[in-house]
């Protein structure tokens, strides 16, 4: 081998252990990824907790009841759907989504985001409070049930 060929070795070695280190260095970890056994699907930003990401349960039930009016009038598949999301939820975990879900403007009236007033803001309302003007009598009673330090 000539020493140019060996420098070129040297160089090309070089170049290789700096790519494969910065690879290492500034990889995702993405060993808490995957499928969450609750059902709630993948994990997105948030805490984890044995699979189970609170954010994630919240921001369905955000998506869930954010659309104007209530479920009986404009979307009956509401509280089914609410439902099917909380389906693997258990009360310490409800704590959490509650957390999670934070205050977010509400107007309880209509059962929405829309504000009528546009010299004041929507008051800041959290999750039970949605839920209760979202869902009808007999679907708070079955929450009662399975959360009673919320409902």
């Amino acid at each position: 081998m000539t020493p140019k060929n060996l420098k070129y070795l040297k160089i090309g070695t070089a170049v290789l252990a700096v790519f494969g280190l910065g690879y290492y260095i500034f990889k995702q970890d993405n060993s808490g990824n995957g499928i969450d056994p609750t059902g709630n699907g993948t994990t997105p930003p948030g805490p984890v907790t044995n699979g189970f990401n609170a954010y994630n349960v919240a921001t369905q039930l955000y998506d869930e009841m954010k659309s104007a009016g209530y479920a009986s009038f404009l979307n009956s598949h509401e509280a089914d759907n609410i439902f099917s999301i909380l389906k693997n939820v258990n009360a310490q975990q409800f704590d959490k989504v509650v957390t999670a879900f934070g205050q977010l403007p509400y107007n309880e009236t209509l059962g929405s985001q829309v504000n009528v007033n546009p010299f004041s803001d929507l008051p800041r309302k959290g999750l039970v409070i949605w839920m209760k003007t979202e869902l009808g009598p007999d679907s708070i009673s079955i929450l009662r049930n399975k959360y009673p330090n919320h409902f």
